[in-house]
């Protein structure tokens, strides 16, 4: 009965504590590593070979889980290739990493004026920074999708 509390007692704490700080850092080789697939990424989406990039970068970020970067990239890789749902996964994964990764909400920004589904997009980059909250209000209904910049409305594609 004791042992079976304990489990848990010990449950519980573990699910509280976020698993960012239950990760280990990355070893300076990992990050090295890291950036060297990170580097042949970049040069892959450079080339336009989108595939090889993807593969590149999923090495990066195997090598090391918290290179923002990475994210960012093979979110641009997804995203070129029409694959929505992964890329913005993946760009949101560098917000999350890095909430001043200003290339990835750039690049979000981007995609979301061409995206069909704007709707169910917009709140990465707007419920993310506290700068693009301040700057642009959303609007988006179901006959015309918005997003209502400080200088003008971007139209989204439906």
């Amino acid at each position: 009965m004791k042992m079976v509390y304990q489990v848990a007692v010990w449950s519980v704490v573990l699910m509280s504590v976020p698993m960012a700080v239950l990760a280990q850092s990355p070893t300076e080789a990992q990050v090295a590593e890291a950036q060297q697939f990170y580097q042949d990424g970049v040069e892959e989406i450079e080339d336009g070979d989108y595939p090889e990039a993807i593969e590149e970068l999923t090495n990066a970020i195997t090598a090391d889980p918290t290179y923002a970067p990475a994210y960012t990239y093979r979110g641009v890789a997804h995203t070129t290739l029409g694959n929505e749902d992964e890329g913005l996964a993946d760009l949101n994964q560098a917000i999350q990493l890095d909430p001043n990764a200003t290339v990835a909400y750039f690049i979000v920004a981007l995609f979301i004026t061409t995206l069909s589904s704007c709707s169910k997009h917009w709140q990465i980059l707007i419920g993310q920074s506290p700068l693009t909250q301040s700057m642009a209000q959303p609007i988006c209904t179901e006959e015309s999708c918005k997003l209502s910049w400080a200088i003008a409305p971007v139209p989204c594609k439906i």
